[in-house]
């Protein structure tokens, strides 16, 4: 057998290999996905930090807007008062002007004036009237002193007042007879504001005080609706948490805070407010449900300190109580409350809110459902790219095989656009071209050999002939 047609044969062809290793879709997906999960991963943390550091400035935001605005409507209503009070000045302090304007204040204003009096300075009588659910009762001469406490103590304060100056009280409890037919030892007492200013003739002449007193609890109400879903500076939804404001004074005192909305004849309480803080004084002088935190509550006292400077801040609420257990997202906003331009009281918002946690769950879920996405797109994308590059090379196998099972050796024709097959495909056309004319010479050299054989054996059999008879 000749050398060619051992190499036809296959005999000289090396045994083909099982192939081994990862397939080029495997080796993509493997090491592009982790990639990509990486970088998701990096840039979602990175835009989460962002996001919850732009959503925290934008709640600081909220919160100061929202104590600044009841502080405004707070100040809004003392000025109200003021000027109800001064429109009385300029009216005749009789007692049956006085009822009429009582009960005309409650229906135009929809505050609650308490009490309206006028304390003369001359032989003119004391008058007081008192308002309650719309009913408008005087109080007798006689029984003006059953007033607790009583109100001719502020003329102290009345007589250094000059005309059309006006003077305000702090938060006081008063006791006042209200005496009715179906009742007539009944006393209603009340959390009020006093408001006082000289009352004056059209001659100039000093005739007396005027009084009026406002129900804390509509200062109250304002701070309870501006803290419900139906405050009118509502600016987004809001979540469940507790939020709650409160009203303290100068000296640290907190007064009361706000309430359900719907709750406007709840009397005053502290009890959300002095929550935070685990020591203090609860009660005062005419106000029970005040409660004064211990001097150990540094951030507390230096709120109190910048209300008294007039001066507003936010503080987180973790560090305005010291306490690790509170929410290290809350925050407590405070402003002044100002009245003839001086502080008479400090206002305080705290909203415990969960907003940036939420969003911050919402993130992570918007990441998962991300990240799952992204994984099945770019397993799509390789499965299709891995095809697309791969499938030359599988042609050009399928070629190569197919010479080796026909033993035909042939140029390898494979249509593709790729750089890389197409010089590999070269690669093994020039060295199947080559094998091409090794064999062309092979063959043309046994052809020669075979024929020399062939010369040499007849020039035997010519010279010795009865040496081949006899083989054969």
């Amino acid at each position: 057998m000749t050398i060619f047609n051992k190499f036809t044969e296959g005999e000289i062809i090396v045994p083909p290999r099982h192939p081994n290793g990862f397939s080029l879709r495997i080796k993509l997906l493997c090491g592009l996905i982790p990639s990509v999960m990486l970088i998701l991963m990096i840039t979602g943390y990175i835009t989460y930090l962002t996001s919850s550091h732009f959503l925290n400035q934008a709640l600081e935001r909220s919160t100061r807007l929202q104590v600044k605005a009841m502080a405004h409507e707070i100040e809004s209503i003392l000025i109200r008062c003021k000027q109800d009070l001064l429109f009385i000045a300029q009216t005749t302090a009789d007692s049956e002007n006085l009822r009429k304007t009582l009960a005309g204040l409650d229906r135009a204003t929809g505050l609650d004036y308490r009490e309206l009096g006028f304390i003369a300075q001359k032989e003119l009588p004391h008058l007081f009237w008192i308002s309650k659910n719309d009913t408008v009762i005087q109080v007798p001469t006689s029984e003006i002193s059953e007033i607790h406490p009583d109100p001719l103590l502020y003329l102290e304060h009345l007589s250094t007042l000059q005309q059309n100056q006006v003077w305000m009280s702090p938060v006081v409890e008063v006791d006042h007879p209200f005496r009715t037919p179906d009742n007539p030892n009944q006393h209603i007492r009340s959390h009020v504001i006093y408001f006082g200013t000289p009352c004056v003739s059209e001659k100039g002449e000093r005739l007396g005080y005027l009084l009026l007193s406002l129900d804390v609890r509509s200062i109250r109400n304002i701070l309870s609706l501006y803290n419900s879903p139906q405050s009118p500076i509502q600016a987004f939804t809001r979540t469940p948490e507790i939020r709650y404001a409160y009203l303290f004074d100068p000296n640290g005192w907190i007064l009361f805070q706000s309430e359900g909305i719907e709750k406007i004849n709840l009397e005053l309480t502290t009890d959300l407010a002095r929550s935070p803080y685990s020591s203090g004084i609860l009660g005062k002088p005419g106000l029970a449900s005040a409660f004064r935190p211990s001097f150990d509550y540094r951030p507390f006292w230096k709120m109190v300190e910048d209300i008294n400077k007039g001066k507003h801040d936010l503080i987180e609420m973790k560090s305005a109580v010291e306490d690790a257990s509170s929410d290290k997202e809350a925050y407590l906003a405070y402003a002044p409350v100002l009245f003839e331009g001086n502080v008479m009281a400090g206002l305080a918002y705290l909203d415990r809110t969960q907003f940036t946690r939420r969003a911050g769950y919402k993130h992570l879920d918007i990441m998962l459902i991300l990240s799952l996405s992204t994984i099945c797109a770019v397993s799509l994308i390789i499965f299709i790219l891995a095809h697309a590059i791969t499938k030359p090379i599988y042609q050009l196998s399928e070629a190569v095989n197919h010479i080796q099972v026909s033993d035909q050796l042939h140029p390898i024709n494979i249509p593709s656009t790729d750089y890389e097959v197409n010089l590999l495909v070269n690669a093994i056309n020039n060295m199947i071209n080559a094998l091409i004319r090794q064999m062309a010479d092979i063959r043309e050299k046994e052809i020669k050999i075979q024929t020399v054989e062939y010369k040499e054996r007849i020039q035997l059999e010519a010279e010795f002939p009865y040496i081949f008879r006899r083989v054969n």
